[in-house]
């Protein structure tokens, strides 16, 4: 026997090229703020959310990387904005990638924010 599937993520709005200005940690949700609007990701387990950061030392090969909690990241980082470039969904999961901006760093640092949750993706966007 043969089945095919091909998953469908049907999201109201693409995240790609969208800037985040603020991540605030809500205990059980986290919030992504953007110029347009919000994402409030719902009944989060903080025990399974992770920002992974990535420096390259040059254009292919080796590079050094950090993982630390979302609640690290937001004591280490007060000043940033996060430029997101692709959005993965599974089973109660998420991924947002892209390139971390820091203000006095010109390098390219690539970050990607890692949610485990069981709640719904509220988007409020500004009319």
């Amino acid at each position: 026997m043969i089945a095919r599937y091909r998953p469908t993520i049907k999201q109201p709005f693409s995240l790609h090229d969208r800037i985040v200005q603020e991540i605030a940690d809500a205990g059980t949700s986290v919030c992504l703020f953007f110029e347009e609007g919000s994402l409030t990701i719902e009944d989060v387990d903080p025990d399974f959310v992770a920002v992974l950061l990535l420096r390259p030392e040059k254009e292919r090969g080796a590079f050094e990387g950090k993982r630390m909690s979302l609640k690290h990241f937001l004591e280490r980082y007060r000043e940033y904005s996060f430029e997101l470039v692709d959005e993965l969904y599974g089973y109660h999961t998420l991924t947002y990638s892209g390139y971390l901006n820091l203000p006095d760093d010109d390098s390219l640092i690539e970050m990607s924010l890692e949610v485990y949750y069981s709640g719904e993706l509220v988007y409020d966007t500004e009319s």
